[in-house]
């Protein structure tokens, strides 16, 4: 708690930030966080970047400002790969929105295979939240996060999963309250396109 004191302006951010550490421990194996994540690891996961990711998902205009923002502050901070793989699990089936982005963001900035199983998961989660709230932009995230897997590791995936996408898509398509833009089914779209076998043919036409 003195570290955590150290670190913020007042007692009640102290133990804001304290909860939101014992909330990620929670998600770690406990065996493994002595050695893999020390205590200046969360506080910077905690006062950083989990609160940048709340503020992207409050904000009505320019949120994409805040995203890359917090997606150079995950590919620059120097975590070794078990502390950033330990962290990003932890996130990454969260209840709450915020954190999953933070997983999402995370794996954008450093795609490592280890997640692709964790994060092909979340599909319906997210476009469950989309119906419910109409909003996006965690779907958006999770979109863009498995775009960056697909290019480094594709044959991961499991053979369901273009499947489970395209009924994503139906379903995005039968509410025009949600996701009125299209932005998301444009990108299930491109996402789509990757699993299609190149021929001959489709490749003269690019």
């Amino acid at each position: 708690m003195e570290l955590l004191r150290s670190n913020f302006d007042d007692e009640p951010q102290a133990r804001s930030a304290g909860l939101l550490v014992a909330r990620i421990l929670v998600g770690i194996d406990p065996k493994a966080t002595t050695k893999n994540v020390n205590n200046r690891d969360l506080i910077w996961m905690t006062g950083t970047v989990i609160p940048g990711l709340e503020f992207y998902l409050r904000k009505n205009n320019d949120y994409n400002v805040e995203a890359e923002r917090i997606y150079e502050e995950l590919k620059s901070h120097k975590l070794s790969p078990k502390k950033y793989e330990q962290l990003v699990l932890a996130l990454i089936g969260d209840p709450a929105p915020a954190w999953r982005c933070t997983a999402y963001l995370a794996i954008e900035a450093k795609p490592e295979k280890v997640f692709v199983k964790e994060l092909a998961r979340g599909l319906t989660t997210e476009v469950q939240l989309g119906l419910e709230r109409r909003e996006t932009r965690p779907l958006w995230r999770w979109l863009a996060a498995v775009d960056r897997l697909l290019d480094k590791h594709r044959r991961l995936f499991s053979t369901d999963f273009p499947g489970n996408l395209r009924r994503a898509a139906g379903t995005l398509r039968g509410r025009s309250d949600v996701d009125p833009g299209g932005e998301c089914k444009s990108y299930i779209a491109r996402i789509l396109d990757k699993f299609e076998p190149t021929s001959p043919l489709r490749s003269m036409r690019k």
